[in-house]
């Protein structure tokens, strides 16, 4: 008689044991972070749901995705949420094990009102922007986000694993993870999903299952919003008069981390000898309380002809910062550059930071309304304490006839590259335009100065700086842009600024009268297939006669067209966006207003996508 033996697999093992011993869980928590610029006090973002899908390229309408509807709305802070620290939106979730490449981000409808956790936390409004004038004062508006019954989508290749079985204390495969701390009820959120072809409504089964169980694996997914190029101050403007409106959008292109295989960089900047350290309203920066300076940790772009910011900090009032969460790899650790910059410091690059993956820390929910519980980065590798020079500034602004050729989501980048021989540029600073008028609403401060570059020490050792004046020369920046589905423009001499020379030499100080960006490159589209038009015929119940038609694609913006001449014909006309990527779908949003009215515009999206796959296509843009 012969005799057949089967071998069983690892997972076969674990997932046999799971099913003998009912013991086996992985659940998964969502944590969110972000580096904002330094006039904006607050940045909150009032959640309602998390979602889930194995696709790459997975749309809000797509089928696939497993849906976790948030026991309570969950708001966060953008500002306070930095700096190695995440706040948690959602633990515990029972995510099937697999491969997520997309997590989508419910936000509550901004035109509700607020929320307790938003009301908990000061907001006026459940998504909400403040941002400071020249003399401190506070401006709470209500933060844009386009198509928000869409969601706000992040990407980023994110492993489930299948849960730990154990038996007498023995684990098979995964990690063990054990649930500590104090939890805030209103903030527990357990949940399993729902997968079906998603509507506007997020639908999950929520459980409240406190299990502290030592056989459960938890992992950790980070969320990181870069505010710097994703937020977008802009004017809504009402001619024949002074009027104008500032409002704040959030184009974002967030993406996603595993903080298992993630780590950060620390540092600390002495600033005693930084007169000017906060935002400064003498040059016509809006003044917040908060240091103007950001720390950024860059890789190489895809193509090597620039450097790209992976994720950034920006330093605090006590000079430390900590850029959290970084991919990297347990067995070979990826190396960084670091650039910390502001207005009026000399811009420092540490070179080759190896960053270890490391074990964050979480503290439990405080008991109090709104509160989230934590995760904090630990062993980032430190840069250690380095000292700046100061340095003198000057504004740069963007007009509407030079940044109208630019994408409405793109950011400026502002290069510079070190002296050497394989040098390329360093993305020093990044500014979102106005995505209505494409230009600056507030200039930007750039500083008049060199370089101090140095390089990292494995073994712990001071980093000493050398000054190394750049190839642009001292205080010039080459000037390029970034927008989602484009491809980032190559740094060029073609598009230089340059440092007035009242910056400049013995006699220099703080030039306060911005100077125009002479010229910005065009951005082609990531897709080779070219780009498309969508063909909007508009209509108006509502007596608007002032607007902007936005074409927005996984929460970015990426193209608009002016309503004005539509609605000012009796409330029906036609509006043609082009030159969009093809291959995509695409939403519509509008920002109306009315010339009687200079006090308010409100803000609204359209349900129908469109689907540029096959070339330009129609659109009904019905505003009521």
């Amino acid at each position: 008689m012969s005799q057949t033996t089967r071998f069983v697999t690892t997972g076969g093992i674990v997932m046999a044991l799971c099913a003998a011993f009912a013991g086996c869980s992985t659940r998964s928590n969502v944590e969110v972070t972000g580096s904002t610029p330094s006039q904006y006090t607050h940045i909150f973002i009032t959640a309602q749901a998390v979602w889930f899908n194995t696709s790459k390229t997975a749309g809000p309408d797509d089928s696939g995705w497993s849906r976790f509807q948030l026991k309570d709305p969950v708001t966060f802070d953008l500002v306070q949420q930095s700096n190695g620290t995440l706040g948690e939106v959602a633990r515990d979730l029972h995510v099937s094990p697999g491969t997520y490449n997309s997590i989508l981000l419910l936000p509550v409808d901004p035109k509700l009102e607020p929320t307790a956790s938003a009301q908990a936390l000061g907001a006026q409004h459940n998504q909400e922007a403040d941002y400071a004038d020249a003399n401190g004062g506070s401006h709470p508006v209500e933060l844009t986000i386009p198509n928000p019954e869409k969601g706000i989508i992040v990407r980023g290749a994110l492993k489930v694993p299948v849960g730990t079985a154990t038996q007498g204390g023995i684990g098979l495969g995964g990690t063990n993870g054990t649930n500590t701390g104090t939890t805030n009820s209103a903030n527990t959120l357990f949940g399993s999903p729902t997968t079906v072809t998603p509507t506007n409504t997020a639908t999950g089964t929520l459980t409240n299952n406190n299990s502290n169980s030592n056989n459960t694996t938890t992992v950790l997914f980070g969320v990181n919003f870069e505010g710097n190029r994703d937020l977008h101050m802009f004017n809504f403007n009402f001619p024949g008069s002074s009027a104008s409106l500032t409002g704040v959008l959030l184009s974002s292109s967030p993406t996603a981390a595993d903080l298992s295989a993630s780590g950060g960089i620390t540092g600390t900047l002495s600033l005693t000898n930084i007169t000017n350290v906060t935002t400064n309203p003498s040059i016509a920066n809006p003044y917040s309380g908060r240091t103007a300076i950001q720390a950024s940790a860059e890789s190489l772009s895809a193509d090597g002809q620039h450097h790209v910011i992976v994720a950034s900090a920006p330093v605090q009032s006590d000079g430390t910062f900590t850029i959290y969460p970084l991919p990297s790899n347990s067995k070979n650790p990826v190396a960084y550059d670091v650039v910390i910059h502001g207005p009026n410091i000399q811009t420092i690059i540490i070179k080759n930071v190896s960053v270890k993956t490391t074990t964050p820390s979480t503290t439990g929910a405080a008991n109090t309304a709104g509160a989230l519980a934590t995760t904090t980065a630990s062993g980032a590798v430190s840069v250690g304490t380095l000292i700046p020079h100061p340095a003198f500034s000057y504004l740069v602004s963007l007009q509407p006839t030079v940044g109208g050729t630019l994408p409405p989501g793109a950011a400026l980048t502002f290069y510079q590259t070190l002296q050497g021989n394989n040098e390329v540029p360093y993305a020093i600073d990044e500014v979102g335009i106005d995505s209505i008028n494409r230009k600056l609403v507030t200039a930007e401060p750039l500083a008049a100065a060199n370089i101090d570059t140095g390089t990292y020490s494995s073994d712990g050792g001071t980093i000493t700086l050398t000054t190394n004046t750049p190839s642009q020369k001292m205080g010039n920046y080459y000037v390029g842009a970034t927008a989602p589905l484009y491809t980032d423009s190559a740094p060029s001499s073609a598009y230089l600024v340059t440092a007035p020379a009242s910056t400049m030499g013995t006699a220099a100080a703080n030039d306060t009268t911005p100077i125009d960006i002479p010229a910005v490159p065009a951005l082609q589209p990531a897709n080779a297939a070219g780009v498309a038009a969508i063909k909007a015929t508009v209509s108006d119940t509502q007596g608007d006669d002032l607007g902007t038609l936005l074409v927005s694609h996984d929460g970015a913006v990426i193209g608009t067209a002016d309503l004005s001449k539509a609605l000012q014909n009796g409330g029906t006309g036609n509006a043609t966006v082009n030159g969009l990527p093809t291959g995509n779908v695409y939403y519509l949003s509008v920002i109306v207003g009315k010339s009687t009215d200079p006090t308010t515009f409100r803000y609204e999206s359209i349900a129908a996508p469109v689907n540029l796959a096959s070339g330009d296509a129609t659109s009904e843009v019905a505003i009521n």
